[in-house]
């Protein structure tokens, strides 16, 4: 009995200790695995490869993407993983900012709406989460969040300071036909549209009338230098110059287009707009048939009555000025050119006027 009891005894015991020892070795395999994982280095992510930026810069460029350019190339190499490389050339153009560029410490559609909407950037009722996700790039979104409230119009788009297409939207904000929440919106479209010819079209025209004359599908620029020229000339008559240039583009009837040409092929008028505006305005409907009908040579005595030989007074007026010193040539000049416009113009200011208001 007392000796089964002793080799029960050192049976337990060789088990406890078998199991101490068991229990140190695989905590020592623990730990060694533990410390293998810790202090082995993640591999660095690999580089993309000179043809991956290539072709990811180049679906970049066809998508319209802010990141193309011709430092795209470095910078995918220097910068970029293999991953974002291969990302950018698969992923639809719209999904490239998200699936391609988001980090977890770039900013989301929701911060920069929050942000937004604080600001009052935006129309009642406006789907912000959508037009975030389709315009508005991390660039974009990180500006909103980190420029004050009043700094975003200027700082958060897409134009620099100073250049056409902000003189443009400027102008249309101060006439009420853009708001000034929407100014991100109208510089992208000037810059991607670029009409040199509405924006001074805007800047030369009053506000109330930027869309009949700018926006007019027949919008031709001769009619804003046909407009101030019969100005200077007085030959307006009732039509306001804001005006004017609508009635040029709306106007003449066929009238004043038969009249002009006939004035032209009598040498009598050179352009055919500029005539027409003033046949338009200041010509009244017995003259313009009484030109039709008349020869070329009877027209002035005919149809004007044979009046104050105006060449001669525009001439004495010019010397009289400083601005000829050769009346005779100045005489032979204006019965050549018979610009009556001109001479109207000479004869209808004073001297200080004279150089900047008819010789322009």
């Amino acid at each position: 009995m007392r000796r089964s009891v002793i080799i029960f005894l050192v049976i337990f015991v060789a088990i406890v200790f078998g199991g101490l020892e068991l229990a140190r070795w695989n905590a020592a395999r623990l730990r060694d695995k533990l410390a293998q994982t810790f202090e082995t280095p993640t591999p660095a992510p690999s580089a993309p490869r000179r043809e991956d930026c290539t072709l990811a810069c180049d679906r970049l460029r066809i998508c319209g993407h802010p990141g193309a350019g011709s430092d795209c190339p470095r910078l995918c190499r220097e910068g970029w993983t293999h991953e974002k490389a291969l990302c950018v050339q698969k992923a639809a153009c719209e999904e490239i900012d998200e699936r391609c560029f988001l980090q977890t410490t770039e900013i989301s559609c929701a911060e920069a709406c929050a942000r937004a909407r604080e600001c009052r950037l935006l129309d009642r009722g406006q789907d912000c989460d959508a037009l975030c996700r389709k315009e508005w790039n991390q660039e974009k979104r990180r500006c909103l969040t980190e420029t004050p409230c009043e700094e975003i119009s200027s700082a958060c788009t897409p134009a620099a300071a100073n250049t056409p297409c902000n003189d443009f939207c400027g102008r249309l904000i101060d006439c009420g036909l853009v708001k000034t929440a929407n100014e991100p919106d109208c510089l992208d479209s000037c810059l991607t549209v670029d009409d040199p010819l509405l924006r001074d079209c805007a800047a030369r025209v009053s506000c109330e009338t930027i869309e009949l004359v700018c926006l007019a599908g027949n919008y031709d620029p001769a009619c804003l230098d046909a407009c101030d020229r019969a100005a200077r000339c007085g030959a307006l008559g009732d039509i306001a110059l804001d005006y004017c240039p609508a009635v040029c583009l709306q106007r003449p009837d066929e009238a004043c287009r038969q009249v002009c040409r006939k004035l032209i092929s009598c040498d009598m008028e050179k352009e055919e707009t500029d005539c027409a505006i003033v046949c338009t305005t200041d010509l009244a409907d017995e003259a313009r048939q009484c030109i039709l009908e008349q020869p070329c040579s009877d027209i002035d005595r005919v149809c004007f009555g044979q009046g104050p030989d105006v060449c001669r007074m525009a001439c004495d007026k010019a010397i009289a000025c400083g601005f000829e010193t050769d009346g005779d040539a100045c005489y032979a000049t204006c019965k050549e050119s018979n610009d009556m416009q001109l001479v109207g113009c000479i004869l209808g200011l004073p001297c200080q006027a004279i150089p900047q208001m008819c010789f322009r």
